[in-house]
């Protein structure tokens, strides 16, 4: 009887301590997720877990006892940090950047033809000038074939400064609108390229004889 009442005394004191201690009281040495919650802290990771972030390449290698997920390739690919310098030349982003470059150099060479075309104009109109005073002097001397062939010199030049004008404004069009559009292909760009250059050298060419 007497040890009846001891074994009972014992066990209600035994329960008396486990319930008054802490619910869920932390072991020392582990960390549990609701201590990182409350550190504003990112869960720390399992050891399982641990086991899949690491055992990626070393289960390629086919090292044994190592854990080797079925998406771990795509695991490894979602978490790569992303390179620029890894793109292929195909990569969409990068091939767009590079065609938008190609339209770029597109509009300045339609600038440079039209600021060419510009000067040949200006260079035409200042010929145009000098033969039409001409012109009036020879009508003062009373020399009339002088007269009639400064007037029409005067006048091919008039025709050139018109000509000059409506290209060099044309090709600034068409640089503006290479702006809003598509990026070019390649042998469209390198055609056009050549247009321009061709362009620009063409009145250089006539600037030069208006000067002469």
């Amino acid at each position: 009887m007497l040890f009846t009442r001891i074994s009972i005394t014992a066990l209600l004191l035994f329960v008396a301590t486990v319930s008054s201690a802490p619910l869920h009281e932390s072991v020392e040495g582990v960390t549990t997720h609701a201590d990182h919650a409350g550190e504003g802290l990112p869960p720390a990771l399992s050891h399982g877990s641990k086991q899949h972030a690491f055992a990626g390449p070393a289960a390629a290698q086919g090292v044994p006892g190592a854990l080797a997920p079925a998406h771990s390739a795509s695991h490894v690919h979602v978490h790569a940090t992303p390179d620029s310098s890894l793109e292929g030349p195909a990569d969409p982003p990068t091939q767009h950047y590079e065609r938008r470059q190609v339209n770029a150099i597109v509009q300045d060479r339609l600038r440079a033809a039209a600021r060419a075309h510009q000067a040949a104009a200006a260079a035409h109109h200042t010929a145009a000038g000098n033969h039409y005073d001409l012109a009036s002097h020879h009508l003062a001397t009373g020399n009339l074939a002088a007269m009639s062939a400064a007037r029409r010199r005067a006048q091919r030049h008039d025709g050139k400064v018109t000509r000059h004008r409506t290209i060099a404004a044309q090709h600034r069009s068409d640089a503006r609108a290479l702006g809003h559009l598509a990026p070019l292909h390649p042998l469209d760009a390198a055609h056009l390229r050549r247009f321009a250059n061709g362009s620009a050298h063409y009145a250089r060419v006539s600037a030069n004889e208006a000067r002469n």
